[in-house]
């Protein structure tokens, strides 16, 4: 079974005056720490991405989507940043929130619509299926 649990309070770090202006970096870190893919993205551009990948978006598990014991091909979400700099380090290969938006301005989409910080942190199983963990946010 799946846990999910809201924190008390988030905040968008980048702005938040909390850490003081000396702390620019400390911010940017904890910020692209808590970066997420939204629910709409999920539903929506992801979804598309994974029956595009010739995959059953209502059926497939975590496992269709990347396995991560193929070590020669990247699934639908590695390949996504596989040649995107990374914000954080500024190596090449990043995560998928950074490779959807995360830090950088893309004007071909409205980017709070797709990342944000987190409010929910989901565990799940690799054996679940994509839409039920979608469906449960």
């Amino acid at each position: 079974m799946s846990c999910c649990f809201k924190p008390k309070k988030v905040t968008d770090i980048r702005t938040s005056s909390t850490f003081g202006s000396s702390s620019k970096q400390l911010r940017d870190k904890l910020y692209y720490d808590f970066l997420a893919p939204s629910v709409y993205h999920l539903q929506t551009t992801l979804f598309d991405e994974i029956k595009e990948a010739g995959l059953d978006g209502e059926n497939c598990t975590i496992y269709d989507i990347e396995n991560l014991r193929d070590k020669e091909n990247f699934g639908v979400i590695r390949s996504k940043g596989k040649d995107v700099v990374c914000p954080i380090d500024g190596q090449t290969g990043c995560a998928y929130v950074h490779a959807i938006g995360g830090g950088e301005e893309d004007t071909s989409i409205n980017i709070k619509d797709h990342v944000g910080t987190a409010n929910y942190m989901l565990s799940y199983a690799w054996g679940y299926k994509y839409k039920d963990i979608v469906d449960t946010l």
